[in-house]
């Protein structure tokens, strides 16, 4: 199979007249060999420019040669490179299946905290009613009960103050994971491939 090509790359012409590409690059800037630029932009070395620097070193033959290893490799490639972004799909998507199992056991856990905290918020509050009956129904004037009735009470409303706010922040915590959970489920496969 002979070329019909009359223009190589730089490439091609160090496989034409068996020499390496950083030779060719460097007879080019040297003006050893000239070159012009194709339509896209690119050197390129006309046939009859190897003739005259390189004479009998060329031999146009070895690209034909080496274009056909190439054609050969590239389609022996093709079904092992479908093969691999079917791997990596699949990866990608056990992954993506076991951020959901994580983000589902997250939210369990967070609601059976928020749950908790609720139930000792309440019980607190009762506490505090009880407290709160005791001391409007005492009978005798500032007294010893009276005063640990009160340091009782203020103890109380420390604990209970300190429970809303443990609350709150769990509940924050658990609106934090949700946004970020519709955030992460809104994502196409691609932007969780590539971030």
């Amino acid at each position: 199979m002979t070329t019909n090509k009359t223009k190589f790359n730089q490439s091609e012409a160090a496989r034409i007249v068996g020499r390496v590409r950083n030779t060719i690059a460097a007879h080019i800037k040297s003006g050893k060999l000239s070159a012009e630029q194709d339509g896209h932009g690119n050197l390129v070395i006309d046939q009859s420019e190897l003739l005259r620097a390189y004479g009998d070193d060329c031999d146009f033959s070895r690209v034909d040669a080496n274009s056909t290893t190439e054609l050969k490799d590239q389609s022996a490639s093709a079904p092992t490179a479908a093969h691999a972004v079917h791997a990596q799909l699949s990866m990608t998507e056990q992954l993506l299946e076991a951020q959901k199992e994580e983000r589902k056991r997250e939210r369990e856990r967070l609601q059976g905290e928020i749950e908790r905290l609720e139930q000792m918020l309440s019980r607190s509050e009762d506490r505090q009613n009880k407290i709160t009956l005791l001391l409007e129904d005492r009978t005798r004037g500032i007294g010893a009960w009276e005063k640990s009735f009160q340091a009782l009470e203020r103890r109380v409303a420390e604990q209970e103050k300190d429970l809303r706010k443990k609350h709150e922040e769990a509940q924050q915590q658990a609106n934090r994971f949700k946004r970020a959970y519709q955030a992460e489920k809104s994502k196409t496969i691609w932007q969780k491939v590539f971030g």
